[in-house]
């Protein structure tokens, strides 16, 4: 009897796209965790940490649990279609908006204020202290001049102004058209189950970190072999459906990459 059994699993489309994507992502944390322990301990000079390197780099490239989440959003999008969105009416201050749930209150900031102190005081050697009144705060300087103040004054100024411009009511959200679904996609095509098979151990052992990318990359293969046929029977014109299928192209190539991977042994 073998030390490893090949066990067959049943899942969904979207579960077994998911489980692909979490357990590789598993799997880089875990080897990230080895490299950055290596690199603590000076280690990184050894042969063993350019193996880990390595397999770090190989995970990290292929992001592949990004491209999972991305690809089955757009999957949704295409099956489902997606409503038409109302635009905000004109934004008023005091009225709240139940569109974008704006509260109907201003961020606006109050312009400061020049108040210079006439006549300047004179200290007992001779300098002149200007002093400011910007809002609720007060600068001063020994030697500054009127005008000077004033400058500074008319930058605040435009600062609050560009600011409250930008910022005191918020930009009206514009409407949305309505998206309808990509004709003749089912939109509960990510339910439909498929069947891989994956590497396991005997007894109580834990997998290899080498089987469980096996496992996930059967999981993410028999997916993409599911949705290829149906991709491929939808009318290429739609724009959405071209980029399904270069999307899962990429999943393709992803997994591929993956699959390459070397896990390092302990020792």
């Amino acid at each position: 009897m073998g030390s490893k059994k090949r066990v067959k699993c049943e899942e969904t489309i979207r579960e077994a796209l998911e489980y692909a994507g979490s357990a590789i992502e598993e799997l880089k944390t875990e080897i990230e965790e080895w490299k950055e322990n290596l690199e603590s301990n000076d280690m990184d000079h050894l042969p063993k940490y350019e193996e880990v390197e390595e397999c770090y780099s190989t995970l990290e490239d292929a992001e592949l649990e990004t491209a999972v989440e991305e690809f089955i959003s757009a999957l949704e999008s295409a099956s489902e279609g997606v409503p038409a969105k109302p635009g905000c009416p004109e934004h008023v201050v005091g009225t709240p908006c139940s569109v974008c749930k704006w509260s109907g209150k201003s961020k606006a900031r109050a312009l400061p204020e020049l108040k210079i102190f006439d006549p300047p005081e004179k200290q007992d050697d001779g300098r002149t202290l200007i002093a400011i009144q910007d809002g609720d705060h007060y600068v001063s300087e020994f030697g500054w001049t009127v005008e000077k103040v004033k400058a500074i004054h008319q930058r605040r100024v435009e600062r609050a102004e560009k600011y409250n411009e930008r910022c005191a009511i918020p930009a009206r959200r514009k409407p949305e058209a309505e998206v309808l679904p990509v004709e003749g996609l089912d939109e509960f095509l990510l339910d439909t189950t498929v069947s891989y098979v994956e590497t396991r151990p005997y007894g109580r052992r834990s997998p290899s970190r080498a089987d469980r990318c096996g496992n996930a990359c059967a999981a993410l293969e028999a997916a993409l072999d599911a949705l290829q046929p149906a991709l491929d029977a939808l009318d290429p014109v739609d724009d959405r459906v071209s980029e399904l299928l270069d999307a899962l192209g990429e999943l393709r190539e992803k997994a591929e990459e993956v699959v390459c991977a070397e896990f390092p042994g302990m020792f």
